[in-house]
């Protein structure tokens, strides 16, 4: 086995995004609900990439404030740190046949067209996850506060070679291994009427 990269939800679902898969956010009445400007997403689902094939309803992380979040339709609201490995929106695993150290991986959210160019009439958050308890009573290590996702100007930075699960990067260390995971919260936000698209540019590098 080559490398690869597969892109899961926090429970396993997979998400196919090299056939066309990806996730879409809807207000909170549910799949094909629309988000009203300047609100953002209350329910998330696995879908096509134009949002119109309802797949497997997965973790909704909602922007509340620049550090602080709400889960699922109805959560309470709890700081950004707190969020569990286990309740993120996505999960994305590298493999590889040898063991390796992987560096300088990233996220950005863009238009589909250029990595540097920002999503068109829609506002993403996005923040690393390190959080591998299931609750939400112990802080985590990772993003204490959302960035805003924007082309180039705006970078979810992962956590160097963090092993299987992501837990070796909660300790602050790493490992080299043929498996390596990051979890990844993201919400996000129309700014003006109508169905909006973007991407997700997922970069690594391994040694």
């Amino acid at each position: 086995m080559a490398a690869t990269l597969t892109i899961l939800s926090s429970d396993d679902h997979y998400i196919a995004h090299d056939s066309g898969s990806g996730v879409g956010f809807f207000g909170a009445g549910g799949f094909g609900y629309s988000i009203q400007v300047g609100s953002w997403a209350s329910r998330t689902y696995i879908t096509d990439q134009n949002g119109t094939v309802e797949g497997t309803e997965i973790d909704n992380d909602k922007w509340v404030n620049p550090s602080g979040f709400t889960w699922g339709v109805e959560g309470s609201q709890h700081p950004l740190l707190a969020l569990p490995n286990d309740k993120s929106t996505i999960k994305i695993r590298f493999e590889n046949d040898s063991a390796v150290l992987t560096q300088n991986a990233e996220i950005r959210a863009y238009d589909g067209v250029s990595i540097d160019n920002a999503p068109s009439g829609v506002e993403i958050r996005g923040a690393q996850v390190i959080h591998p308890y299931t609750t939400y009573v112990a802080n985590g290590s990772g993003d204490s506060h959302w960035v805003a996702m924007s082309g180039s100007a705006g970078i979810v930075t992962l956590a160097d070679s963090p092993g299987s699960g992501g837990f070796v990067a909660a300790t602050g260390g790493t490992v080299t291994s043929t498996v390596h995971e990051w979890h990844f919260a993201t919400s996000s936000s129309p700014s003006s009427v109508g169905a909006k698209t973007g991407k997700y540019y997922i970069s690594l590098e391994y040694l």
